[in-house]
């Protein structure tokens, strides 16, 4: 008997379905599944629906010995069910020597960096599909007379292109450099439909700054955002480095002056670039949210839109987590423990998420999935 139901109508109702429940459909027809799941149209219109109920991937890895430990993805409550945690292991990971950082993560695209340091090996994974790559080694390297110093990374989408790309921007300790100088700096970019790395110029904005290592830029409306402290003459202030993924063009962007004395963390508020400002390093009580209203020639516009205090449970904020309602991901140190937290900052409610984290640190990043290929359009 040939189905009455229009191709249009199955279609939509699939996209609507998780993609654990999708690839079920490899049982009954793989050439079926193949058309579906590598059909643009479909990719897109189940990323849009995925993209409404948000996960987050945790990482964990030993303190003492650094060695990695585990990554796992948090799916989102309802009212029926609580927080349910999913092993997100891949074989790749198995076999690595030191733990793996996320640098990032797109559309359920996650880059990761597999490298023991520099930056230097990285890992395109769709957890949902398990699905990876190992991506070709960068341009940029070590030298006997410029040693790498720092180097920091960010993982973006471009929306005008339909793309995704790396961008490594690394900072030298150059012998023939005087105290005075600023440090030499380079960057580059692996584009995610190329698939190869090429170095980028026109990067007065960023040789003025120094962005701190070990950080990863904050993806908000195709920008990579650092925070960044200014060199020379502006040595007492702090910035945010923004970078448009598109353009290939990087902005610096003034923080308040009273970031200069406290900690920033850059986070993205209702696809508004915002950011955390607390005072005391990891042993905070108190922190304000701030956000960027407008950019008017590399000028920000900002409003701080709440502040909290005592707050003896947590430490810093990570980021937010939308389901509904936003809430705040807040990480609590004791002693050796580390945990997660949710917290609603309009009425100061929390719930811990299910992580131990004893003698292990934990990094949250938001994660939605999707059928994205790390293959690229190659």
């Amino acid at each position: 008997m040939t189905s009455t139901i229009p191709q249009d109508t199955i279609s939509d109702i699939l996209s609507r379905l998780p993609v654990k429940s999708l690839t079920r459909f490899k049982g009954v027809s793989r050439r079926w599944f193949h058309d579906l799941s590598s059909n643009p149209t479909f990719i897109t219109t189940h990323l849009l629906r995925s993209a409404q109920n948000p996960s987050l991937v945790i990482r964990r890895y030993h303190v003492p010995t650094g060695y990695y430990s585990g990554i796992w993805v948090i799916r989102t409550p309802t009212e029926k069910t609580p927080f349910r945690i999913d092993d997100a292991e891949i074989p790749l990971l198995k076999t690595s020597v030191c733990y793996p950082r996320i640098v990032g993560s797109c559309n359920g695209l996650i880059c990761l960096d597999v490298s023991p340091c520099y930056g230097l090996e990285f890992v395109l994974w769709n957890a949902s599909i398990r699905q990876w790559e190992r991506l070709p080694i960068p341009l940029i390297a070590s030298s006997k007379d410029a040693p790498i110093w720092m180097v920091s990374l960010g993982f973006g989408y471009d929306c005008f292109e339909n793309d995704y790309k790396i961008v490594r921007i690394v900072y030298f300790s150059d012998k023939n450099r005087s105290d005075d100088q600023n440090p030499l700096v380079k960057a580059e970019v692996f584009t995610w439909s190329l698939g190869f790395w090429r170095e980028i110029e026109g990067l007065d904005r960023i040789e003025s700054c120094i962005i701190g290592g070990g950080q990863n830029a904050v993806d908000v409306k195709g920008c990579l955002n650092w925070v960044a402290t200014g060199l020379q003459d502006m040595s007492n202030r702090k910035f945010i480095i923004s970078f448009d993924v598109n353009k290939e063009e990087a902005r610096r962007i003034p923080l308040p002056a009273i970031c200069r004395a406290g900690n920033v963390k850059i986070m993205s508020h209702k696809e508004s670039l915002s950011f955390a400002l607390y005072f005391g390093g990891n042993y905070a009580s108190q922190f304000e949210i701030w956000v960027m209203n407008e950019s008017v020639n590399d000028r920000g516009n900002w409003v701080k839109i709440f502040s909290t205090e005592n707050l003896s449970r947590f430490v810093v904020p990570v980021g937010f987590w939308t389901w509904g309602d936003i809430e705040m991901i807040m990480k609590q140190i004791k002693g050796d423990i580390t945990s997660l937290w949710s917290y609603d900052p309009r009425n100061g409610s929390a719930r811990s998420l299910p992580v131990d984290g004893t003698d292990y640190t934990l990094e949250a990043c938001t994660y939605v999935e999707s059928l994205v290929s790390v293959n690229g359009r190659r």
